[in-house]
């Protein structure tokens, strides 16, 4: 016998709720030098004969035998439950119990300790008398038992009822006491909906036959029609609410033409998150139901009709949402100019919506779009999720006009400029604020993944292992005149310090292209700490030959526009090591880019001015 191991015992039938069960388990607090374990039980004849068998073959000391639909909501319940067992009196220790009658109407005696229990409708607290931390009981039910010690179960009960009750008197014959919790942090929610008590007397005649000292009183009961409603009544009534509420907000319902079944997955699916995000567990583990509003998978009507039917406290719950839905002060802004990129910005803004780090808002700077599939796609991410905010303008400015009203309405601590035709991988936000936070950059920088969408050739780029310094921070000034070269001024592959930009004053320059240029590179110049992303796999794809980009037709003028306006920012008595870089990487990148723009004459005039450039500020080194 392991009497450092907890075992979680349940017999499993519904895959969807064993999910949620396991879930709240492996969260639970574990005391120092314990261990759990979870047996699941499939395919048992009856619960007396899956808890035997488990039983037999688990050497836990402790066995929580609970029903796949509890959600164990109190995380440090296993803490509690231990010192109760410190008592070695104490037998069973259950979550809503009472005493046992003559009679055998065992139900309607439960009124002692502190649980949550969950029907179609509603959820209701069972908190009953005061008691310090438990109070003995005769029996508990069998949604939620604890033992410390192993006695048979008797398994001449051949179904799903009354195993609880017969399993508590026989720990009572072997002299332990049977007790609930009283805690009013409840350690259950029992998920059950109605009880199906149509095979009820029967069982109940069993005790009259199998335990004659203790039940002996076949006096009729009456019951009221709802102790006797199954669950396809309630699930109707349910199904038939949440189709009238959309209806009435929307003109229509999917879920009209839909099997109950199919209603009802999409049903739990929701209330799970719901139910996580109530209990106050991670963020991460319930803010995707905001992806869903957004992604139509549901509707915003169906959302609160869960809220109302699955929480304790429903109008809180609904006050907590709308919050949700209205963050402001997001850890990251994603700012994105956008103009008439029709089906691939929905794409673009899924890859943003799929990340595993949620708290981010997006701005949407709309350079007046003329494509209704751009802007219809716009506003429905806006309308469905607060985190993507639109900003629509009165005329065609450009990408770099767009980049810096999204800098000046960015409310995250961290900027990452992302065209609107690019795609995200799914940790890039996760991996670069991790990198970014842990080593107070002011830059991060990560590898990406180059996509040619007229010959779908895939290019990774990698900005790492080049300059020998991709373990630790680094400035530019470390580098030597070559220290640019590494840089790359694109900018979907770097995160930056929102408060960095404004103290530096740093803006796009408003050409057609080559309007990073200068901005990517005087943000490395003024940078005090850089750093690599930590993990070496691109982290975006970066569509390039793209027609509908913004800055797509390559005139070469602004190249040179570029670098006049970035030496004319270094102070070229003081700060010679930055202009020998700065002169370096203009001779290095000249030709490529005069290369990529058709017009000779714009060549000839760029050719022209880079000459001058670098003789003019040569004699400053």
């Amino acid at each position: 016998m392991n009497t450092k191991k907890i075992a979680f015992i349940i017999c499993v039938n519904n895959d969807k709720y064993m999910d949620e069960c396991r879930y709240y388990i492996d969260r639970l607090y574990v005391p120092e030098g314990y261990e759990t374990d979870i047996i699941e039980v499939r395919e048992a004849e009856s619960m007396t004969s899956g808890y035997q068998a488990a039983m037999e073959s688990s050497d836990a000391k402790y066995k929580i035998y609970m029903h796949q639909d509890v959600c164990l909501i109190n995380r440090g319940m296993l803490f509690s439950m231990l010192n109760v067992f410190s008592d070695e009196s104490i037998g069973i220790i259950g979550t809503l119990g009472g005493n046992l009658y003559p009679d055998g109407d065992v139900h309607l005696y439960w009124n002692k300790g502190s649980t949550l229990n969950a029907i179609y409708s509603d959820v209701k607290t069972y908190k009953f008398e005061q008691a310090p931390v438990y109070e003995e009981v005769e029996a508990v039910d069998g949604m939620f038992m604890a033992t410390q010690y192993d006695i048979p179960w008797d398994q001449r009960l051949d179904g799903w009822h009354m195993y609880d009750v017969t399993q508590c008197i026989r720990f009572r014959e072997k002299g332990y006491r049977i007790c609930v919790s009283t805690e009013d942090n409840s350690w259950t929610l029992h998920d059950s909906g109605y009880c199906d008590l149509s095979v009820y007397d029967f069982y109940r005649e069993m005790l009259f036959e199998l335990y004659p000292d203790y039940f002996y009183d076949r006096k009729e009961i009456v019951k009221s029609d709802q102790q006797f409603e199954d669950d396809e009544t309630s699930l109707k009534k349910l199904y038939l609410e949440i189709i009238t509420s959309e209806n009435d907000n929307y003109g229509h319902s999917k879920y009209e033409n839909m099997p109950m079944e199919a209603f009802w997955d999409d049903y739990c699916t929701v209330k799970f998150p719901v139910r996580r995000m109530e209990f106050g567990f991670p963020r991460e583990d319930w803010i995707y139901i905001k992806d869903w509003i957004l992604q139509k998978r549901i509707t915003v009507s169906f959302l609160f009709s869960v809220v109302n039917h699955v929480c304790r406290d429903p109008e809180h719950m609904a006050t907590e949402i709308e919050k949700l839905f209205s963050e402001a002060e997001p850890k990251i802004s994603v700012v994105m100019p956008i103009y008439n990129t029709g089906e691939q910005l929905y794409k673009t803004l899924m890859s943003v919506l799929s990340q595993t780090e949620k708290d981010f808002e997006v701005i949407m700077v709309d350079d007046c779009s003329t494509d209704e599939l751009t802007r219809e796609t716009e506003r429905t991410f806006a309308n469905f999720d607060k985190r993507f905010k639109l900003l629509a303008q009165d005329r065609n400015m450009g990408a770099a006009h767009c980049r810096n009203i999204g800098i000046e309405s960015a409310a995250g601590k961290y900027i990452i400029f992302f065209d609107s035709d690019d795609l995200f991988c799914n940790d890039i936000l996760a991996e670069m604020l991790a990198t970014i936070e842990a080593e107070d950059a002011d830059i991060c920088i990560g590898n990406f993944m180059m996509l040619d969408i007229v010959s779908n050739v895939k290019s990774p780029i990698y900005a790492t292992k080049k300059d020998g310094v991709t373990d630790r921070c680094f400035s530019l000034k470390e580098l030597d005149e070559n220290g640019l070269s590494y840089w790359m001024p694109m900018q979907g592959n770097k995160m930056l310090r929102t408060s960095f930009l404004r103290e530096n004053n740093l803006k796009y320059q408003e050409l057609s292209n080559c309007e990073d240029a200068s901005f990517g590179y005087l943000s490395a110049i003024k940078a005090g700490k850089i750093v690599y992303c930590r993990k070496e796999e691109p982290l975006f794809i970066y569509r390039v030959n793209n027609s509908k980009q913004i800055s797509y037709n390559v005139d070469s003028r602004n190249f040179l526009k570029a670098f006049s306006q970035l030496l004319s920012a270094i102070d070229v008595n003081n700060d010679k090591k930055t202009l020998l870089q700065v002169l370096t990487e203009l001779k290095a990148t000249a030709e490529p880019m005069i290369s990529r723009c058709a017009n000779k004459e714009y060549n000839d005039i760029c050719r022209q001015g880079v000459k001058e450039l670098i003789e003019e500020y040569s004699k400053y080194i």
